[in-house]
């Protein structure tokens, strides 16, 4: 291919198909912001080409007495075929002194059938900042495309960023191994398919996490405060997706069934916020004594909220329903 950089550290690089993978480094000096490194086809209407990539990064450099931490680039790639050899990395760099601060990770966006022919680790996950707690700054992860393994066995996929969104099901084709988002913010199953792999975690890295599911039927299980795992029904399609510290779950546009099983250990009136889609939506109370608040805010045992939900079944115990005018 052919490579362009611009003054302000960035590399641009135009292919075609690209027999061995590709290995960019753009981190910037002390202070610095890193080059955003940006893969686009040579010809824009060949559809029938594979670009290989190794180990891609583009972090910010780290500050001094005079300045806060570099800014990490962004890293974009668009083929056809994407083959991953090795990690993406953005992060921003580390302030050295408490009055400055770090900088910003990068983003990190996929165009195209992405296949792993080694574990691959996205890194865009915030800097440990002198003064914030918890750290800010995290990189968003995009992937317009499929994802599965190359013929060669089933690769492990990690992803540490704020916003991470799927364009559609993953695993479809050839099978993943271990896939695990670290999101610090949103977590986005986009298509009409759970995600298909060995095993999938999504971990909520903050106090305000959330996970929307893809339109297929599916059951969730809610076992502890943020905590549980959401599957295919007899309907759906897909794998199990199991998660933590995800305080906020949207169902898809299909129909949806929200169980209570609680874990050992777990208190009765777990934490989540629940929001039903288009499709229709069940929520079953767990094994406990159970109160449901049909008010204007609506909850079962007082964390758990919920709106867009249809249909409500009591669990194996007493259960009083309390509607808006106080009778139950």
């Amino acid at each position: 291919g052919t490579v362009g950089i611009r003054d302000d550290g960035d590399i641009q690089i135009d292919v075609g198909s690209v027999a061995g993978p590709i290995s960019v480094n753009t981190t910037g000096g002390t202070a610095e912001n890193g080059g955003s490194i940006t893969f686009r086809p040579m010809n824009p209407g060949d559809t029938n080409f594979t670009l290989h990539l190794g180990e891609l990064i583009a972090s910010g450099g780290a500050g001094d007495w005079n300045n806060d931490g570099g800014h990490g680039g962004d890293i974009e790639a668009q083929a056809p075929t994407i083959v991953l050899h090795d990690s993406l990395t953005s992060l921003g760099g580390g302030a050295t002194r408490n009055w400055h601060d770090d900088g910003e990770s990068g983003t990190v966006m996929l165009t195209g059938a992405v296949e792993l022919a080694e574990p691959v680790t996205v890194d865009l996950s915030p800097t440990e900042d002198l003064q914030a707690n918890p750290p800010e700054g995290a990189g968003n992860f995009t992937l317009i495309g499929t994802l599965d393994s190359t013929a060669g066995g089933a690769q492990d996929f990690t992803v540490s960023a704020t916003d991470i969104f799927l364009s559609q099901a993953i695993g479809a084709t050839q099978a993943l191994g271990t896939v695990v988002f670290n999101t610090y913010g949103k977590v986005t199953l986009g298509g009409d398919a759970l995600p298909t792999t060995a095993g999938m975690t999504i971990n909520g890295q903050t106090d305000s996490n959330e996970l929307q599911a893809p339109n297929t039927s599916s059951l969730w299980t809610l076992t502890n405060s943020g905590a549980g795992s959401v599957a295919p029904d007899s309907e759906g399609t897909g794998g199990t997706v199991s998660f933590t510290g995800i305080e906020t779950l949207r169902a898809g546009n299909s129909t949806n069934r929200f169980e209570v099983d609680l874990a050992t250990g777990a208190p009765d009136n777990i934490a989540f916020s629940l929001f039903g889609g288009t499709g229709e939506d069940t929520l079953v109370g767990g094994d406990v004594t159970n109160t449901w608040d049909l008010g204007a805010e609506e909850t079962l045992n007082d964390n758990l909220s919920f709106e867009g939900i249809e249909t409500l079944i009591g669990g194996g115990q007493t259960d009083t329903f309390e509607v808006s005018d106080g009778t139950t």
